[in-house]
């Protein structure tokens, strides 16, 4: 095992692994968050959250990761918005389309 994203029994399920230079992208369900983007360095010593796009314990259901240069784009729901485009780096999470205000 390299990671354990959900300690136990009940496993995370990790899917869509995607590479976006060094850093490496993929869904899990860590029991809390529900299913979300995480993010692991190159050498993997370790996983964190890489955003929680549904916030608490709802899912994002991240789909159809696709990789520009250093960024990951996933469509992903944030309960209140429905699917949509969503851009994650080293800055987090945000829309990557769509009306923006001054402080986005």
């Amino acid at each position: 095992m390299i990671l354990d994203v959900r300690p136990g029994s009940g496993g995370s399920n990790p899917a869509g692994f995607t590479l976006a230079g060094n850093t490496l992208y993929f869904t899990a369900d860590d029991g809390l968050f529900g299913r979300e983007p995480w993010v692991a360095g190159a050498n993997l010593d370790g996983a964190a959250l890489a955003a929680d796009i549904y916030p608490g314990a709802g899912t994002s259901d991240p789909r159809s990761p696709l990789v520009l240069g250093e960024t990951l784009f996933v469509f992903a729901t944030d309960g209140l918005a429905g699917y949509r485009l969503w851009r994650i780096d080293g800055a987090g999470a945000r829309p990557a389309a769509g009306p923006t205000s001054p402080a986005e």
